[in-house]
């Protein structure tokens, strides 16, 4: 799940980059590798996120050199800041099974965790729009921060969706290794573009 808060700069930000500026509210974020494939991330100011896949090569790029490469001028002084959740728990979270794209609902663990984190974020600058796949897990976590910090509402966007396991969802973990050897080889491979197979 993405929470996206939109923050202005005290002033007008530097040439080099679009989170900058010669005196910011908030310090820039610091250099990040990036991984192998990636989502791109782009606000279009109108309350609308665009997530777009693609490769690069493999090798990592931090993200100010990432950033080094975008226009030189910056108009617009405002910026999104990105706060990315992960889903509270589930009974399968609990016992150790793999959950991929089957749909799995939070326990009471889990909407106690959602709840803590809306706790956190409503002592913060307020919170503009909530991204969410739509698997229940994610989904009721998302409702929860927004609830608990004023949000509108929580867009459902399927492209957040976690990655499809293939043999291994619904496993437990600790059995992977011998129910489904090829399925678990693929899985521990770092290649974040390697399919799990199906149907050993």
């Amino acid at each position: 799940m993405i929470v996206l808060r939109i923050r202005r700069t005290a002033t007008t930000p530097l040439l080099s980059s679009p989170f900058t500026s010669s005196q910011p509210i908030h310090p820039p974020p610091p250099s990040l590798t990036l991984p192998v494939a990636k989502i791109s991330l782009g606000f279009n100011g109108a309350g609308s996120l665009t997530f777009t896949r693609r490769r690069t090569n493999h090798q990592p790029r931090t993200a100010n050199s990432y950033m080094a490469g975008v226009g030189s001028s910056v108009v617009n002084p405002t910026y999104a800041e990105i706060i990315v959740v992960r889903h509270g728990e589930t009974d399968w979270n609990a016992d150790g099974r793999i959950q991929g794209h089957l749909d799995v609902e939070l326990n009471d663990t889990g909407r106690q965790q959602a709840a803590t984190v809306a706790d956190r974020l409503s002592r913060e600058p307020s919170i503009s729009v909530v991204y969410s796949s739509d698997l229940k897990r994610a989904l009721e976590t998302a409702q929860i921060i927004a609830a608990g910090c004023g949000a509108q509402e929580v867009i459902k966007e399927p492209d957040l969706w976690e990655r499809h396991l293939g043999d291994l969802q619904g496993l437990v973990l600790r059995e992977a290794a011998k129910l489904s050897p090829k399925a678990y080889q693929a899985f521990l491979n770092q290649r974040t573009d390697q399919e799990i197979p199906e149907n050993e």
